[in-house]
């Protein structure tokens, strides 16, 4: 799906919640976030498949909690923002209204999208703002013309990782579920054939993991001759062995 279908889309899914809402009994902020999480979630995927996108995430190292967090499923590093205020399809959104929520957002260190769902503003930290809208104001529901250059302000969202802050606790346990993934790696390998293996370095490599079984289970402990167990015990050697170093190398940078 291109991001002109994927446009009309979001349009067309709009205009049916702007239409559920005028029974008066919505929050104006909350009418359209169910067509705007999806039109973030297709875009997203359309241009990068390792982008996570993350509606109302926890609190950003006490500066608030913006509506919508996007990081890189590998990295973690994280793209940007969204905060989102009231659906208004007659005026432009008044971006000075909330310019101080948004620059307490920038401190963070990633770029900061505000929309009313039709008017897209991208701050940027560099203090430059991109600016584009889904259509034009006021709206004709009968007579929508769809903007197509909406398309360049996502890709310049998402066209860089920036740093994210993540504590401790929220580090282990991420490189704990890459662990588990490497566990499942290193559990293929020992379980290949020889004659199965696809180049020459994949079958040294799973020469070597069981030669380095053998010798584990022999010298070291005799349940790592469990092919299941010895995966888990290499997988979080390594993986947890790059922790300690990261964090080595981070204490002694801070030490004066």
């Amino acid at each position: 799906m291109n991001f002109n279908q994927t446009l009309n889309n979001y349009l067309s899914e709009l205009h049916q919640e702007v239409l559920a809402s005028q029974s008066g009994e919505t929050t104006a902020e909350l009418s359209f976030r169910t067509s705007l999480d999806n039109f973030f979630k297709n875009i997203a995927s359309e241009i990068d498949s390792k982008i996570v996108t993350i509606p109302e995430p926890k609190n950003q190292n006490k500066l608030g909690r913006p509506d919508w967090r996007f990081h890189n499923e590998d990295s973690m590093g994280v793209y940007g923002y969204v905060e989102a205020k009231g659906f208004d399809s007659q005026n432009e959104i008044n971006k000075e209204t909330y310019r101080k929520q948004v620059e307490k957002y920038l401190t963070i260190g990633n770029p900061v999208l505000l929309t009313d769902g039709i008017d897209f503003i991208l701050f940027k930290i560099n203090g430059e703002e991109v600016n584009y809208s889904a259509c034009q104001k006021p709206i004709n529901w009968s007579n929508l013309v769809p903007n197509p250059e909406l398309e360049t302000l996502f890709l310049t969202f998402f066209g860089q990782i920036g740093h994210r802050i993540i504590s401790e606790n929220q580090l282990v346990t991420e490189v704990a579920k890459r662990a588990k993934l490497l566990t499942s790696e290193i559990h293929e390998f020992l379980n290949l054939e020889e004659d199965e293996t696809e180049s020459q370095a994949e079958l040294n490599t799973v020469r070597l993991l069981r030669e380095l079984k053998e010798t584990s289970a022999l010298n070291h402990d005799r349940t790592l001759g469990d092919a299941l167990k010895f995966s888990s015990f290499i997988s979080q050697v390594l993986t947890f062995g790059l922790l300690y170093q990261h964090s080595g190398q981070f204490q002694a940078a801070m030490m004066p």
